[in-house]
């Protein structure tokens, strides 16, 4: 499951802005919830190319122990769950189809360690695309 959802998210590339973070506790608090666009590396910003669909592949990073996750997505046109955004995923991959206008996509996590919460959010705007050019 887990190769399928690198694999999509190689399809197609995401804009990935704005990671917030709340909540402070012990054992927690170095995470961030950051994007990965096809053929680089992770980042909070993170640009979409033309394709059918997109995909915004969502990971936390510098997590200090394992964690359980409940993941929240909302947006502003369609999109599926591609994998992960499960209590034991640390990753949640997200796709799009193509639309008119562009998708926001947001998504949240909670993460619990040994009774401390934090909350970290990150948005990924999926621009739309007539061709090779956005519209």
């Amino acid at each position: 499951m887990r190769t399928a959802a690198i694999l999509s998210m190689t399809a197609a590339t995401v804009l990935g802005i704005g990671v917030l973070s709340t909540g402070t506790a012990s054992a927690l608090g170095g995470e961030t919830l950051v994007c990965r666009t096809a053929n680089t590396g992770y980042s909070q910003y993170c640009v979409n190319n033309a394709a059918p669909s997109y995909n915004a592949y969502f990971i936390v990073q510098n997590e200090t122990a394992p964690s359980t996750y409940s993941w929240a997505v909302s947006a502003e046109e369609s999109y599926g769950i591609v994998g992960g955004c499960a209590a034991t995923d640390n990753y949640c991959d997200v796709s799009s189809n193509a639309h008119a206008t562009s998708n926001i996509i947001t998504v949240s996590v909670t993460l619990t360690q040994s009774g401390s919460s934090e909350t970290l959010t990150a948005q990924a705007d999926l621009e739309p695309w007539c061709g090779r050019e956005m519209c």
